[in-house]
């Protein structure tokens, strides 16, 4: 069990900002076209692809703090909370997680963010910013849903 106070930021790999910097030209350009759609079906098409980016965008992580009774992590539009009582907290390796396919996310726009299956692991959610081997490992002590989070 991991218990540290201190702010940890997410730090961005390369190329994480080369296609969070695509994806936001994207954005951009959805909105240009929205207000310049004609028919409602490219109006339907270009909002939402605009919603997508959106969420994508507000599920940003910023920072995270592993407190003595609850893992803290912010992301960009909501806070979450993850109480020791409910989940442990360990650090593992991600180099497995590698092969996982993924269900539903995003492919490196804000980093890779989403639902992902593994052989190994099953499903899983993962909440990863850089390629670093270790990170952590969120588990819920009931259910057995497991987050894995890049340090």
């Amino acid at each position: 069990m991991i218990k540290d106070t201190t702010k940890h930021f997410f730090r961005y790999s390369s190329i994480v900002i080369i296609i969070s910097t695509l994806g936001l030209f994207l954005t951009i350009s959805l909105i240009i076209m929205v207000t310049h759609c004609n028919t409602w079906w490219e109006i339907i098409a270009c909002s939402m692809g605009l919603i997508i980016l959106t969420l994508a965008i507000m599920a940003t992580p910023i920072f995270y703090t592993i407190g003595t009774d609850e893992l803290y992590l912010r992301l960009l539009a909501f806070p979450l909370h993850f109480p020791m009582s409910q989940y442990n907290v360990n650090e593992c390796d991600l180099t497995d997680l590698k092969k996982a396919i993924r269900v539903f996310g995003s492919a490196g726009f804000m980093g890779y963010l989403g639902y992902f299956w593994s052989k190994e692991e099953g499903n899983f959610f993962l909440l990863l910013t850089n390629e670093e081997k270790i990170g952590y490992m969120i588990k819920n002590k009931k259910t057995g849903r497991t987050i894995y989070m890049s340090k």
